[in-house]
């Protein structure tokens, strides 16, 4: 990006969910078809990841835009992600609990770990960036996940 456009703001952003069009196209949705469909799963419980609404990256990146458009300068790379970490197991059984669905099937597993691609802690350091745009309402994944899995839990997917 740089090479591309040296004055570019950057922003990282972690795992993404909300709505979606298709499931793959974040891993919360499919997690979500994984748990749904009842076949033995094995989803990693080492890597720890920060699921962030699409919603809430949206409204920092207006906010990052505005204060860009103000002339404000912030570095260059900004970070932002959820507060909440959860590796990819734990979001399985939050996702059987809150439809009570079964979870036997869905075993804990190193998979993402094993392959050493990936941190172990995928924390974001988004200290700046809270300082540069102020408060920005933090979403809680236990209370906005559902309607972004509830669609999926179908072999069809959404209606």
């Amino acid at each position: 990006m740089r090479a591309a456009c040296p004055d570019a703001a950057i922003l990282r952003l972690p795992v993404l969910y909300g709505p979606v069009r298709f499931a793959a196209e974040t891993n919360l949705t499919e997690i979500a078809r994984q748990v749904a469909s009842g076949a033995p799963v094995e989803l990693d419980d080492v890597c720890v990841r920060y699921p962030t609404h699409a919603d809430e990256a949206a409204e920092v990146c207006r906010r990052l835009a505005g204060a860009l458009l103000q002339g404000q300068r912030l570095g260059s790379v900004a970070h932002w992600s959820a507060e909440q970490g959860l590796t990819k197991y734990r979001m399985a059984l939050l996702i059987a609990r809150r439809f009570h669905l079964p979870a036997d099937h869905v075993r804990a597993g190193e998979t993402d770990a094993a392959t050493g691609d990936r941190p172990v802690d995928c924390r974001l350091d988004c200290q700046d960036l809270t300082a540069a745009l102020g408060p920005v309402r933090r979403r809680l994944f236990d209370i906005e996940f559902p309607p972004a899995v509830e669609p999926w839990l179908t072999s069809a997917g959404p209606a």
